[in-house]
Parts: C-alpha cells; structure tokens; sequence
C-alpha cells in the first residue's frame, strides 16, 4: 500500500488532555536509522513517557541484515557438520 503514512501518535493522560507525538522521517525525507516501523515505535514509547507510563522496549527489533547473519550461521552449522563428517570417512577409508 502506497501513500499511507502514520504522521503522528495520540495519547490520552489521565485528565483525558491529549498529547502528540508526531512520527518521522516522513516520505521523501532521509532515512538513516530504520524502517518507518521504528520510528512509530519510538514515537509511542514517547507518547506513552509524556503521560506517564514508561516501558522498557516495545518488543525485538530485527532488520534484514541481522535475519541474514542468522540465515548464513543457520546454513553453515549444517554445512561444517557434514564436512567434518565427510573428512573422517574419506581419512578412516
């Protein structure tokens, strides 16, 4: 989905004020630290502090070169495994 963006996250304190939390970078702007994901995020955890409530993490955060990183330490276990393996027969025969 094109042209859909968050802009801003809304919080309610406990006297029903709201307070803004706006959400950036926005499309077309320069995106150094992460997938826009991130920065709703960060814009909730700020959200949430400005009322009051304060949470340690949201939940884990991964981005494509790390799941690669495990991909490739996923593939290679298995691999060195069956090369070790391969070795000892050819050197036993």
């Amino acid at each position: 989905m094109t042209g859909q963006w968050t802009s801003a996250v809304v919080v309610f304190g406990q006297d029903w004020n709201p307070h803004v939390e706006g959400v950036g970078p926005f499309p077309g702007e320069k995106n150094d630290i992460g997938p826009p994901v991130f920065h709703i995020g960060r814009a909730v955890q700020r959200a949430l502090a400005s009322v009051g409530t304060r949470k340690r993490a949201l939940g884990p955060r991964s981005n494509r070169a790390v799941l690669a990183v495990f991909a490739k330490a996923a593939l290679l276990v298995p691999a060195g495994f069956l090369a070790v393996h391969f070795l000892r027969f050819v050197f036993l025969w």
